[in-house]
């Protein structure tokens, strides 16, 4: 899985637009993107006009390798981290 960061869309944004951000950002299609999840959502006040919120995803895809590879100087898509418990 990837973990993509600071997504931002409007605060009145559809369902599908999240989807459509994840495409846009990673350069494919739809049948490439499999599942996401919302791992974080914030928002970002600081324009009084245009409140926005800001996503971080986890992302899961067709070819992770290839796209890891391809946004390898990119900070915003990097793989997800282990966040599995282990006993001390």
């Amino acid at each position: 899985m990837l973990r993509l960061t600071d997504i931002k869309l409007p605060l009145d944004h559809a369902e599908e637009a999240l989807a459509a951000a994840i495409r846009a950002r990673l350069h494919v299609g739809a049948q490439a993107v499999r599942s996401y999840t919302v791992f974080r959502r914030g928002h970002d006040a600081r324009k009084r006009g245009a409140i926005q919120l800001i996503y971080t995803l986890d992302v899961d895809v067709a070819d992770e390798a290839k796209l890891l590879q391809r946004f390898a100087d990119d900070p915003h898509v990097r793989p997800t981290p282990d966040t599995n418990y282990r006993f001390v």
